[in-house]
């Protein structure tokens, strides 16, 4: 009966409506010619329609309701729009360009897209924007992207005492990623070197002249790129370490413009990219200007700037004989200039030692 073949309507397998509209005429008696003359259709669209060739149109679904009985003009077309829908899920490049919108549209709730149009150029389609943005965090879907996002955010939350904006936050980053991705370098690093880098660093700290100029020629000589990219509003962030394509990377914001805080954020992310990102290239560490101890890997990196920036000076010696903090500021320049370690990076630490963050802030010099 024409019902029964009408309640096919309903399967998850959707038939082009033709079929339904031949059973039915068969059903009736009525040839495809009589049809034509009968809705003023000529035979060539009936049977194209029969052959599901041809969609039932609005007219056509309007004249076939006064010929079938029991199937509605809306009936007809509801068969058709779901007949197409059937068709568009098939076709993958359709089903791809609709999950591109929807990866976009759960992107915006992590990235700032328009600062992200302006800033490196993200203007293409929805298609190839999102697989800019997956390229520049290297990985391969948008899910990859909010894991990173969440992960990042929680450590925020329980390291740094400021606000963060978790969406400016990975902006933050994934304009870091587009420049280092741009950044080519033909040299590999590998950590022999190790020892040379933290000298000539330490020795650049030291003299404090033309310092970003120099410590990006350091790093780059080494294999590993060195990015300065100022940080948004409510992104506490002083480093960035990653490893991208054959080479790990060092961002910093030189959020204060201080040599010691500077020198710490070199050094700790040269940790990272030692202790950690060598043996797991996957991995992101964003650090604020006192890394989290709780977390291991940032205390292994604290740990490592430290030690890296004394040198063979035995600091916590002096530390321990410098009973009056405030008047340190003579043994400070003397043991800076038997060690040739900046004046600011000892004070820097001399601070955190006494946690007195008062202590002799005149000798706390700007980056030069």
């Amino acid at each position: 009966m024409v019902e029964d073949v009408y309640s096919e309507k309903d399967s998850a397998n959707a038939v082009h409506p033709g079929l339904i509209l031949n059973q039915a005429l068969n059903e009736m008696g009525i040839s495809q010619k009589e049809l034509s003359n009968t809705i003023g259709k000529s035979a060539p669209v009936i049977n194209d329609i029969i052959k599901g060739k041809r969609n039932i149109s609005p007219e056509i679904a309007y004249m076939l309701e006064a010929v079938i009985e029991g199937i509605t003009a809306e009936d007809w077309l509801a068969l058709q729009g779901q007949y197409d829908l059937a068709e568009i899920r098939e076709n993958k490049e359709i089903v791809k360009r609709k999950d591109d919108i929807k990866s976009w549209n759960r992107l915006k709730n992590v990235l700032n897209l328009g600062y992200l149009k302006k800033k490196i150029g993200l203007t293409g389609t929805v298609e190839e924007n999102v697989a800019h943005v997956c390229k520049y965090f290297g990985v391969d879907n948008v899910d990859a992207i909010t894991k990173l996002s969440s992960n990042v955010q929680t450590y925020f939350h329980k390291s740094s005492k400021y606000q963060t904006d978790p969406v400016n936050l990975m902006t933050w980053m994934i304009v870091v990623r587009k420049r280092s991705k741009d950044e080519i370098l033909n040299n590999r690093f590998s950590r022999k070197s190790l020892q040379s880098i933290i000298r000539e660093l330490n020795l650049t700290f030291y003299k404090n002249r033309n310092t970003t100029s120099q410590v990006k020629l350091i790093l780059n000589s080494y294999g590993i790129k060195y990015i300065e990219e100022c940080n948004l509003e409510k992104t506490p962030v002083d480093g960035y370490s990653f490893w991208d394509g054959e080479n790990p990377t060092i961002a910093v914001t030189k959020r204060y413009n201080r040599i010691d805080n500077y020198a710490f954020a070199i050094m700790h992310e040269l940790g990272h990219i030692v202790l950690h990102l060598t043996a797991d290239k996957a991995q992101n560490f964003v650090d604020t200007e006192s890394p989290n101890s709780e977390y291991a890997k940032e205390k292994e990196a604290n740990d490592f700037a430290v030690n890296a920036l004394c040198g063979n000076a035995p600091l916590e010696d002096y530390f321990v004989k410098w009973f009056n903090p405030f008047s340190a500021k003579g043994e400070i320049i003397k043991v800076a200039n038997k060690y040739k370690i900046h004046r600011s990076i000892i004070t820097g630490q001399f601070q955190h030692y006494k946690n007195s963050y008062a202590i002799c802030r005149d000798l706390l010099d700007p980056i030069q």
